[in-house]
């Protein structure tokens, strides 16, 4: 686990002791009211995170700034099905591995959690303001060759785009997948995108929306004073 995120860490270990505190004492009230220490422990629902198209992303703001500290441990962990085995934030200047076939000096601030079985979250926010005119540009070269836009995907942003990408030089049914979300926020171009095996288009289109709403929590600007 990274220095730079150690406070995904914590704070997980602190939700995950918040968590059965209160498992304790809803179990201990049961057992008291029905005069039974047999009585079950309830157990909560698992929390999925929140699909995207609940959010209303077209009219939030995102800070165009350092935000991997912010994302939540569970959120990486739902979107890699497991834990993260490694872990990296980048910021402009530095030269990063950007994509499987992209290795370049980033202008943008981002991080990137790999999991097990090729399981990866990426999540990226570009530094120089974007105007509507270039998001737009952008969008028409969104989708890479070999990949497809998701026309019914939830928008991130606006205007947005989705696609689903098969890994390149694979045939296989196991090949991995990855399905990206893009989108503009004001001046803000945000990225999230989660690559995994054997895992069927409709939920892993699922699975990354889930992993955007937790990272547009992460890099949403606070509201200006006054």
């Amino acid at each position: 686990m990274g220095a730079v995120h150690r406070g995904i860490r914590d704070r997980s270990v602190r939700r995950a002791a918040s968590w059965l505190l209160a498992a304790a004492l809803t179990g201990g009230a049961l057992s008291a009211c029905s005069g039974s220490d047999d009585a079950p422990e309830p157990r909560p629902t698992p929390d999925r995170g929140t699909p995207l198209a609940e959010v209303d992303t077209v009219h939030l703001a995102i800070a165009r700034a350092p935000f991997c500290e912010a994302v939540d441990g569970a959120a990486v962990t739902r979107a890699l099905d497991g834990d993260a085995r490694s872990e990296s934030a980048y910021a402009p200047g530095d030269r990063v591995k950007l994509g499987p076939h992209l290795k370049d000096v980033a202008h943008e601030y981002g991080c990137v959690f790999k999991g097990a079985a090729k399981a990866e979250a990426r999540a990226w926010v570009f530094a120089p303001p974007v105007t509507r005119p270039q998001a737009r540009t952008m969008i028409a070269g969104a989708v890479p060759k070999g990949c497809r836009a998701l026309a019914d995907a939830p928008a991130l942003g606006k205007p947005s785009t989705a696609s689903w990408c098969v890994d390149r030089g694979t045939k296989t049914a196991a090949a991995p997948a990855t399905v990206t979300f893009s989108g503009l926020f004001g001046d803000a171009w945000l990225t999230c995108s989660v690559r995994a095996k054997k895992v069927a288009e409709d939920d892993l289109v699922d699975r990354a929306g889930r992993w955007c709403t937790a990272v547009v929590a992460a890099v949403e600007a606070e509201p200006a004073a006054g």
